[in-house]
């Protein structure tokens, strides 16, 4: 059995009351010591929530929108919707405080609206204080991929562009191509961390965790461009 299959198994037995939380933390701990570094490495990246306990996340999640705030506003990033990541237009002005508010808009509706869902379908073990801690490092990728367009941006600042013309040099084309690459793996793996903190905080499987998540994102995203982010938008710019 892998270890994919233990969790599903470790989990079925959380959810039907089989075994506490702390004694799946526990088997879920021991699972770990037996993984190879590169099978443990993977599923740090993929599933933090499963190995760091839920108040480091969530100082970690912190101090990972303060950098992205700062390192936003100096390269005019925007963090729209649930997994936006874009360059602003440099004549527009941005300050971290205003990617603050973004981003921490963005965290308290996608938890209200998740965790309205685990109530609708009556999740009887669903844990609200991690889902709160979860979802604030579910952008982790986009740290490293912000500090990635920095350390670009101080070798070419066309790169953060995204619009090549004709006659950028090669360098430049090759840099965007690249960055456009890494963008959207990163994005994916956002979208995966989102996936597993609802997983681990509400303890769901199969066909219901899929539905929760499914619904949870797109009404999230909905609320979100419909009027978070147009009231946000009238502040930037």
């Amino acid at each position: 059995m892998n270890y994919e299959s233990y969790r599903k198994r470790l989990q079925y037995l959380l959810v039907t009351g089989k075994i506490s939380r702390d004694e799946y933390n526990l088997l879920i701990k021991i699972v770990n010591q037996n993984l190879s570094f590169t099978a443990r490495f993977f599923s740090l990246c993929i599933n933090p929530f499963a190995h760091i306990k839920s108040f480091d996340l969530l100082s970690l999640g912190i101090m990972g929108i303060v950098y992205l705030s700062i390192i936003g506003t100096q390269l005019h990033l925007h963090y729209d919707g649930l997994i936006g990541f874009s360059v602003l237009n440099k004549h527009k002005r941005i300050n971290e405080v205003q990617l603050l508010l973004e981003q921490l808009f963005t965290w308290v509706v996608w938890v209200f609206i998740a965790s309205l869902n685990l109530t609708i379908i009556r999740v009887n073990n669903f844990r609200h204080i991690d889902l709160i801690n979860f979802s604030l490092i579910v952008k982790f990728p986009y740290l490293l991929l912000a500090t990635i367009c920095y350390l670009l941006y101080l070798l070419n600042p066309d790169v953060l562009s995204f619009s090549v013309s004709t006659s950028s040099s090669l360098l430049t084309k090759v840099l965007n191509m690249l960055l456009s690459v890494v963008s959207y793996t990163f994005l994916i793996w956002v979208v995966v961390l989102y996936f597993n903190a609802l997983k681990e905080s509400s303890g769901l499987v199969g066909g219901k965790l899929w539905l929760c998540f499914i619904s949870a994102f797109i009404i999230t995203n909905v609320v979100l461009f419909a009027v978070v982010e147009p009231l946000i938008n009238r502040i930037i710019f």
